[in-house]
């Protein structure tokens, strides 16, 4: 990906961290569950791919609270938007063994419904979260974000994991139309810079405003 610096060492990108708590009882019990002993690195990727993306619902939804962000809460709650899957895929594939940070991207989506182009002002998706993993010596991208039921519903198939060229939203439909198209890259992070995410959010979505912040804070924080 342009514009993304890759660090020689992968070290930093194994210890747990505020919101990638890879150490947390309930995402170590969700792992030991999973049956992953013996199994490579491209196996445990695989799977934890999987379930990240078609069992953790997509929600179209900013979020304010850092809270939320955390990838035990992610888990608990089952759902999330981009940002949020791709602090949980990054958690639990630490707490496999598999150095994982989040890349954050923005994301021209080329087929959005007009009522969300019109509620959020663009058809770019800003800050869009999406995971970088160091598996075989390597960088490989993929991207959790929308389950398969959404994928499918957008025509543009399901890609399978692939641990030597990673996973993203196709860009293309399976008829060659447009999809979705990742046009610039913010970075590659060992832990999730929530304060310039969200004064991305607040600058690129003019909806956001400090009313509407303080009222979906108070939402979600009960």
């Amino acid at each position: 990906m342009d514009g993304i610096e890759l660090p020689a060492s992968a070290e930093q990108f194994m210890q747990p961290t505020r919101f990638f708590n890879s150490g947390h009882p309930s995402i170590v019990e969700y792992v030991d569950g999973l049956g992953l002993d013996g199994r490579g690195p491209e196996e445990k990727a695989a799977v934890l791919f999987g379930l990240v993306r078609d069992e953790i619902n997509y929600e179209f939804e900013v979020k304010v609270s850092e809270e939320l962000y955390v990838a035990s809460t992610v888990l608990a709650r089952a759902g999330g938007f981009c940002v949020q899957k791709a602090s949980l895929f990054c958690a639990l594939c630490r707490a496999a063994g598999i150095p994982a940070g989040i890349v954050l991207s923005d994301l021209k989506d080329h087929i959005l419904h007009e009522r969300k182009v019109k509620e959020i002002g663009t058809n770019v998706m800003y800050y869009h979260g999406l995971n970088a993993l160091h598996i075989g010596g390597k960088w490989i991208y993929a991207d959790a974000s929308l389950t398969s039921d959404i994928l499918d519903r957008r025509g543009c198939g399901i890609p399978e994991f692939d641990a030597d060229k990673g996973c993203l939203i196709p860009e293309k439909s399976a008829g060659g139309e447009p999809n979705c198209e990742y046009v610039r890259f913010h970075g590659l992070f060992a832990e999730l810079p929530f304060k310039r995410l969200l004064k991305g959010f607040r600058e690129h979505y003019k909806h956001l405003s400090d009313d509407e912040v303080h009222k979906r804070f108070e939402r979600e924080n009960g």
